[in-house]
């Protein structure tokens, strides 16, 4: 069998003429440096703007050049505070900037603080690209006048509450000690962006004011537009919308800082997880200096087990550490390089500190590594092109655009950064650490476990209209039966560059027996690595009711792709040793992590109430501590086998083929099933009686907000109509959960709600959200409410089309990234919908605000909701007991 598929795969290569797979490998892939016009305004604003027409999305990403490093004493925290107050309004402009964006139809609109600079950003359609910069130059130039003590007392406290729950989260609040040891107190960069809390409510209306003239100026910001556009166009809306605003002086900003004395520490601290970890720390010259990118380099080689010396020696020789990982944390005035270890059982912190200090010292004697650094830099070089993929001013090619400009001075810094690594020798690398990660400088923390100018003529005040950005049709997406219980569905999308590829089973982490809940989430991250050792780029995605094996390569490696896939298949290709134990160690250490995270523990308690008298898989996906440490290489690669050749069910491809090529390319991987089985989870939601509504209350006393919960099993599918009712209801800053949580009543930091499959007939609705402790009864009761009349003020249009807006980005975005359409089309197919999206916006027309009441009642007035509070039990039992509580407890 596994020689006749192989001769299979031969003969299709003859067939279609492609290049063997010796020659794939020896090509080199290109340095991608995208087109840019590069401007300054009279007034000192950097403007990038680049075409890139893929989707008709544009990303609007404005960077200030102030963050924590620019405060002064008793004024930490003043940056991520007005980052907040930026979301306020403006004085011509809407009053909730959230809600703006969202009535544009942004895909994302968020802002971000550290400590060398403020980031803004918004992804919208195309016809909002002229709202959306009026918009900006509004917060820009007259954000002050609409300021006032109401909106500044309603953020700070949102930012208190972040605050509780960013460092409830026992990994966070480590990193803050770090941080606070490293760097003596007089330091930029002693606290963290979020600041001291004291200092954040102290704040007055007048300090933050003065802020904002000092630093949100033109000539301190650089504004990238990227997308569907004109670049010349672009820049000229930019000027009529950013030219009238001032210039001005600048406050003297740091610039180059010594490095603080990295004479040797040792801390003890504890944390609340039950492993111990030990981190140490060294300063290191910040960005933009000689040394930066081979530290880069060399976190990227020392995080690959295969080629870390390091980890070959503390981890699987000497067995003194579980696991360890490396970080390189660059920052302007002083960067950090950060070793993260956790202690294996009867390890002591001498022995591991002694062992590493020498493994360090050993790294001169390792022989020639040129070939780990030439992958290390083509791995590098290939997360640039995904980043670079990717339409979002969080993480895409606007993003790198204006982080090189803002850091580097070179919009293409990033794009080009591979060319510096291929200039650099393990030698250098070894200098580096000789030279700056010295034993007698480290900074070691033992984190152990609990026991328990004149401005020009006036702009408009009138906001810019908003154009609808319709959906393109996908008329080049076909399907095809491969044969009775398969199909391949293709999306013809030209492309010089890559193609994607899913591989989709109809067994999801919920389908796992009980003895190896959560082998797919050790096996997916196996198969990465192993795949990643011969230079295919493959991810798993895993869901309760499906796991999808997604490869997205350049079209000149397709021949290696399918011959890897093939061997797989057939059993050729086995997960290693150290690929399963690497694995299963990262899973492992998620779920520590896990223990402190409300979101995650919710999901837990939800697998435990929602059915009566049986508990589902956690819905985190990652199983549990007690099997996950239990599972066998053997477990592993019997399963993967299973899932390759029992349950495969759907081909989803994304590329420059048609579907007869593609379907070529395919044939060797699919082979007929012996008939069809009744999934064990699907009998679960079938046969087993839903619970009546109940109240449960999980005592996590470390936490410092209660997380309300609602959650249940509806018996049916979700089709568009029900995620318009669920969006408008739940999913956003404008829906009406959080109109009432964080805008009108002002407890929450923010809400969601959420649909997700269990099965192809059951759908787990969940509500979260987060509330002070002591509004825990009211906000309870409110939210009873809420879900009993959803409607209890009228349906608007605008809530509707706002909803519509969201879809239309949502899924035109997929467009531009070829593995996540790739994905999505096979979920589609998953629910017999793959119809629906051929004419999107046809079936988006279609929903009328007649049908949302119904599906909105449908979704929330539900006899099985349980309601789960998580928090301190004691707080929230005296809370309950002087509210009006309808339930059972």
């Amino acid at each position: 069998m596994k020689k006749h598929l192989k001769a299979i795969l031969i003969i299709t290569t003859l067939l279609i003429g492609c290049t063997n797979t010796a020659n794939i490998e020896s090509n080199k892939l290109k340095v991608y440096k995208p087109e840019v016009i590069k401007t300054q305004l009279s007034n000192g604003l950097t403007v990038i703007a680049h075409q890139d027409n893929r989707a008709p999305m544009v990303t609007v990403n404005i960077w200030y050049k102030v963050g924590a490093k620019d405060e002064q004493a008793q004024h930490s925290g003043f940056a991520h505070l007005f980052e907040h107050l930026m979301f306020t309004g403006s004085e011509h402009a809407p009053t909730n900037h959230f809600a703006a964006m969202q009535s544009a139809g942004a895909q994302e609109a968020n802002g971000t603080t550290n400590h060398d600079r403020t980031r803004y950003f918004q992804t919208i359609p195309k016809g909002a690209l002229d709202y959306t910069l009026w918009l900006e130059a509004q917060r820009m130039q007259h954000l002050t006048q609409a300021l006032d003590n109401k909106k500044l007392e309603t953020e700070k406290q949102v930012v208190l509450k972040e605050y509780q729950q960013r460092y409830s989260n026992p990994f966070n609040a480590m990193m803050q000690t770090l941080t606070q040891a490293a760097y003596p107190s007089s330091h930029p960069y002693h606290l963290p962006p979020i600041g001291n809390i004291d200092d954040v409510k102290s704040a007055s209306l007048d300090k933050v004011t003065n802020w904002f003239k000092q630093y949100y100026k033109p000539n301190n910001a650089v504004l990238v537009v990227s997308g569907d556009l004109d670049p010349t166009h672009t820049i000229e809306k930019v000027k009529t919308h950013f030219g009238a605003v001032s210039a001005g002086p600048l406050p003297v900003s740091y610039q180059q800082l010594a490095l603080p004395n990295g004479a040797k520490k040792h801390l003890v601290t504890t944390h609340t997880l039950d492993t111990h970890q030990l981190l140490f720390a060294w300063h290191v010259p910040g960005r933009n200096t000689q040394y930066s990118e081979a530290f880069n380099l060399l976190t990227k080689v020392l995080n690959t087990p295969s080629t870390s010396y390091l980890h070959k020696k503390l981890v699987e020789d000497l067995k003194l550490a579980k696991s360890i990982s490396f970080m390189h944390t660059e920052r302007l005035l002083s960067s950090q390089f950060v070793i993260a270890a956790e202690l294996a059982p009867n390890t002591t912190t001498q022995q591991l500190e002694k062992a590493l200090f020498e493994a360090l010292t050993e790294l001169q004697y390792v022989p020639d590594m040129a070939p780990a650094l030439t992958r290390a830099t083509e791995e590098y070089a290939i997360e640039v092109a995904k980043q670079s993929d990717v339409i979002s001013g969080q993480s895409g090619r606007a993003h790198l655009l204006a982080a090189g400009e803002v850091y580097y001075n070179d919009p293409h810094y990033y794009f080009t950064r591979q060319q510096k690594h291929q200039g650099l020798v393990w030698q250098d690398l070894v200098e580096v650490v000789q030279t700056w990660l010295h034993p007698s400088k480290a900074l070691t923390i033992s984190y152990l476990p609990e026991q328990l100018n004149s401005p020009m003529a006036e702009p408009s005040n009138i906001p810019p209209a908003i154009t609808e950005t319709p959906i393109p049709t996908l008329t080049s997406l076909r399907s095809k039966n491969i044969d009775e219980q398969k199909q391949l569905i293709h999306l013809e999308q030209p492309s010089d560059t890559e193609f994607a590829l899913t591989l989709s089973t109809k067994s999801g982490f919920l389908n796992e027996p009980n003895h190896l809940e959560g082998i797919t989430a050790v096996l997916t991250n196996a198969l990465k690595a192993n795949a990643k050792a011969q230079g295919i780029n493959l991810i798993g995605y895993r869901y309760a009711h499906s796991t999808h094996f997604s490869v997205l390569a350049p079209n000149q490696h397709k021949n290696k792709v399918m011959q890897y896939l093939a061997d797989l298949k057939a059993g050729e290709i086995q997960l290693t040793a150290p690929q399963f134990k690497q694995a299963k160690q990262q899973v492992l250490k998620h779920l520590a992590r896990l223990q402190g995270d409300m979101e995650s523990t919710a999901l837990n308690e939800i697998s435990n109430h929602v059915l009566s008298g049986v508990s589902l898989a956690p819905l985190t996906g990652f199983g549990r501590l007690d099997t996950v440490d239990a599972l066998r290489l053997t477990d592993a690669n019997e399963y993967l086998h299973a899932l390759f050749n029992e349950d495969l069910v759907t081909y989803a491809s994304v590329g420059n083929e048609n579907i007869e090529q593609k379907s070529v390319y395919i044939a060797p991987l699919s082979t007929k099933q012996t008939g069809t089985k009744q999934s064990p989870v699907t009998r679960i939601l079938t046969n087993h009686q839903h619970p009546h509504t109940k109240l449960h209350i999980i005592n996590k006393p470390q936490m410092k907000q209660t997380l309300i919960v609602a959650a249940h099993v509806l018996n049916n599918g979700v089709n568009q109509v029900t995620k318009t009712a669920n969006a408008i209801f739940g999913s956003g800053p404008a829906s009406r959960l959080n109109q009432l949580i964080r805008n009108e009543k002002q407890w929450s930091y923010g809400g969601v709600t959420k649909l997700t499959p269990l099965t192809s007939q059951h759908t787990l609705f969940t509500l979260m959200a987060p509330v002070a402790t002591n509004s825990t009864g009211a906000a309870l009761n409110e939210l009873q409410s809420l879900m009993n009349n959803p409607l209890s003020t009228n349906l608007m249009p605008k809530e509707l089309a706002q909803s519509k807006r969201q879809s239309r980005v949502r899924f035109t975005n997929l467009l531009s990234n070829k593995r996540n359409m790739g994905l999505f089309l096979a979920l589609t197919a998953e629910q017999n919908t793959i119809d629906t999206v051929i004419d999107f916006e046809s079936t988006l027309q279609d929903i009328s605000l007649q049908q949302i009441p119904a599906a909105m009642k449908a979704l929330t007035n539900a006899t099985n909701t349980q309601w789960i509070l998580i928090g301190d039990q004691a707080q929230i039992e005296a809370q309950l007991a002087v509210s009006n509580f309808k339930f059972k407890l």
